[in-house]
């Protein structure tokens, strides 16, 4: 078709046929989609549990920040150490667990930062790793207060964030991450529940 001796292509077949275009569309929006899922399995992952436990707000501080002692009560935990303490309170700086269950065996070591705000019964300790041989990044977070509503019991929130190098780890770690933060409160809360008993 010619207008003035000009010659008109229309646009759609300059580039292929629709067919082409649609199969062309569904490879970029597939590109895209698996890149979305890409990225999002290498971000890093939080999980976050609050609970109510019938001990007051120094008693489980005491279980938390005694590293040392994890491996009494902590499922899989065979081995648990301080390598630091600050000089001044006592305190840990650096420590460490090592894990095992079956053919996993794996050592952690973690810098550690505990905070007490006496005033208020408020404690925080945080422990953020330092072995990268499995993890990019881990790290947990204890935030302890006591109970607004009744005294000598206590509201302890855990927070988990993690990162794994392998993307197959990242993509599968929902399976089980909010089971291991579920555990691991369950395990601080009955070591804090027998040792309160203990003491009164």
């Amino acid at each position: 078709m010619s207008m003035l001796g000009v010659r008109w292509i229309p646009t759609l077949y300059r580039y292929g046929s629709i067919s082409s275009i649609n199969i062309l569309s569904k490879r970029a929006l597939f590109t895209l989609n698996l890149n979305e899922k890409k990225e999002k399995l290498r971000a890093i992952q939080t999980y976050k549990l609050v609970r109510t436990i019938d001990a007051k707000p120094t008693e489980i501080y005491e279980v938390v920040s005694q590293i040392d002692k994890y491996t009494d009560f902590i499922p899989y935990c065979i081995d648990s150490f301080i390598d630091k303490r600050d000089f001044i309170t006592g305190n840990p700086t650096s420590a460490g667990l090592r894990i095992g269950f079956q053919s996993y065996d794996e050592k952690f070591v973690c810098n550690v930062n505990c905070q007490e705000f006496q005033e208020k019964q408020k404690f925080i300790v945080e422990a953020e790793s330092v072995s990268h041989n499995l993890f990019k990044t881990c790290s947990t977070k204890w935030t302890i207060v006591p109970n607004p509503r009744k005294p000598n019991i206590s509201q302890v929130e855990l927070t988990l964030r993690f990162q794994f190098h392998s993307l197959l780890y990242n993509s599968v770690s929902s399976i089980f991450a909010n089971n291991l933060t579920s555990l691991a409160m369950a395990a601080f809360e009955k070591r804090s529940v027998e040792l309160n008993q203990k003491t009164h």
